[in-house]
């Protein structure tokens, strides 16, 4: 793997981090979830929360010592079949699939974590 490639994706997991610590705070300073799911208090306690997220951060960081292994690896169905992933395909692949989510959220409003519990979905697609 690059150098440029170990930046990225490094900078991709601060990223992760720091968001899943800003929802641990926000989380921990409201009575109520934050987001979508405000109109319901918080059932779960200060230390549950605290819990919950540094386990989803250690196991997204676990994941990347996972991928560094994995990614040296070539994968074989059997002896006469490698596959071998083109970088530029599978970046093409998940742009498209970043323009369809942001596509979805635009359209549906599902995925907003800046909604109040006042407002209505107005898509058919929504599930709240």
């Amino acid at each position: 793997m690059s150098k440029s490639n170990r930046i990225l994706i490094i900078a991709f997991l601060l990223l992760y981090i720091i968001s899943a610590l800003i929802s641990m705070f926000q989380t921990l300073t409201q009575n109520n979830y934050p987001g979508e799911l405000e109109e319901f208090t918080r059932s779960i306690s200060t230390v549950e929360v605290i819990l919950l997220s540094m386990l989803n951060i250690i196991s997204f960081i676990l994941c990347y010592f996972v991928f560094l292994v994995l990614s040296s690896f070539r994968l074989k169905l059997n002896k006469n079949i490698n596959v071998i992933f083109n970088k530029t395909k599978i970046n093409k692949l998940f742009f498209f699939l970043l323009i369809a989510q942001i596509f979805f959220l635009v359209t549906t409003g599902v995925g907003k974590v800046t909604t109040s519990a006042n407002e209505i979905a107005t898509s058919i697609y929504s599930p709240l």
